[in-house]
C-alpha cells in the first residue's frame, strides 16, 4: 500500500516539477522566426545605393556598408572588439557574426550567417558576403555570439567569459 501511494507522490511530483520547467522556459525562442526586432535595432534596406553605417553591441561594433539590389545584398564591413573584452582576456575562443531580416512591423524572416573565427587575437575581422534578402524583407540587424578566453598569467587561474548579442524580442 505505501508503494503504492510513493509511486503516484512520484509521478505527481515529476508531473509539477515538468510543468515548472516548461514555464521557466517560457521566454526562451528556439526559432528566431517567431521574434521580433526592437525599433532601435533595425537598419532599413535601402536599394539601388551604397549606404554604410556602425552597429555596436557591448562587446563588438560592426562599421558596415552594403549595396542592395533585387533580392540580394552585398554586406561588407569590419567587426572589432571593445575594450570590454580587449583588456580583460587573452584571445577569442571562437566568434560568430549574422545578419537578421525583419519584414515592416520588425518580424524576423530569415538569419544568415556573415562570418566566424576561431582562437583569434583581437585584431578586427573583415568580411565581404553577398546575401539573399528574403521576400518582404524591409529590416536587417546583426547578432553575434562568441568565447573570449584569458589563459592566466603566473599560474593563476584561467577564465573564459561568454558573450552575446540576440535582438530579438
Amino acid at each position: 500500500m505505501t508503494a503504492k501511494w510513493f509511486g503516484i507522490s512520484r509521478r505527481l511530483f515529476y508531473v509539477i516539477l515538468s510543468a515548472f520547467l516548461l514555464a521557466g522556459c517560457q521566454g526562451i525562442r528556439l526559432d528566431p522566426r517567431s521574434g521580433t526586432v526592437p525599433e532601435e535595432e533595425r537598419i532599413r534596406i535601402v536599394t539601388g545605393e551604397d549606404r554604410t553605417g556602425t552597429w555596436a553591441g557591448r562587446e563588438i561594433a560592426i562599421d558596415y556598408s552594403y549595396l542592395a539590389d533585387g533580392n540580394e545584398m552585398a554586406l561588407s564591413g569590419k567587426m572589432n572588439f571593445a575594450d570590454l573584452l580587449t583588456y580583460n582576456y587573452s584571445y577569442i575562443e571562437y566568434v560568430y557574426l549574422a545578419v537578421i531580416f525583419a519584414d515592416v512591423e520588425g518580424r524576423v524572416l530569415d538569419m544568415t550567417g556573415v562570418t566566424s573565427d576561431r582562437s583569434i587575437y583581437f585584431d578586427p575581422i573583415s568580411f565581404n558576403r553577398r546575401i539573399r534578402i528574403p521576400l518582404n524583407a524591409a529590416y536587417f540587424t546583426f547578432t553575434y555570439r562568441g568565447e573570449a578566453y584569458d589563459g592566466g598569467s603566473s599560474g593563476g587561474d584561467s577564465s573564459t567569459t561568454y558573450f552575446w548579442k540576440y535582438p530579438i524580442r
